[in-house]
């Protein structure tokens, strides 16, 4: 993990807008989200966690904090009660998911195919097409729960899932960060 400082942003988000960073990190690990969350406490400035930014407009002006990019990959299948259960890294890409559950056999989030982002955000915004969401399908989510300092698995009835709404962007807004899905 390295700390890097005075990062343009507009490299970082799909709208191609943003001033700077101050700080930015990108972690690969459940270990770097708590070493780069205790540098915010630490520094005391403010954080933003970064998905693929397909849904993040950043402000022309420079952003005083630090920007947490999301960058947990790996995939594991785990068998569980008879079923296989895909267990997806955060920062791993959305589509590239949906492509494995397919050349898997599954076909249960094809119609969610194209759309942009990354896997922890997908059930931060219940993203869907045609039908179909990602809480039709999801098992549960890993996450980091700031309020009671540990990581925790919450299930699919947990996330509070509604039309493009969770609770991890409306009652828990900035309280959890996801680091994988099953």
């Amino acid at each position: 993990m390295t700390l890097q400082q005075n990062i343009p942003l507009v490299d970082y988000s799909t709208m191609r807008l943003g001033g700077r960073a101050r700080y930015f990190m990108s972690i690969k690990s459940e270990e770097e989200l708590l070493e780069v969350l205790d540098f915010a406490k630490k520094m005391q400035v403010p954080f933003y966690v970064l998905g693929g930014g397909s849904n993040t407009i950043f402000q022309q002006s420079d952003f005083t904090g630090l920007i947490i990019k999301n960058d947990i990959l790996g995939i594991a299948e785990e068998s569980k009660n008879g079923s296989l259960e895909i267990i997806i890294g955060a920062g791993e890409k959305w589509d590239d998911a949906v492509a494995l559950s397919v050349t898997r056999g599954f076909c249960d989030i094809a119609a969610l195919s194209l759309i942009p982002g990354s896997c922890g955000a997908a059930p931060v915004q219940n993203i869907g097409a045609y039908g179909q969401q990602v809480s039709d399908s999801l098992v549960s989510v890993r996450a980091y729960d700031t309020k009671k300092a540990i990581f925790v698995e919450l299930s699919r009835d947990e996330c509070n899932f509604s039309y493009r709404h969770s609770r991890f962007n409306t009652t828990d807004k900035k309280r959890f960060h996801i680091t994988s899905n099953t």
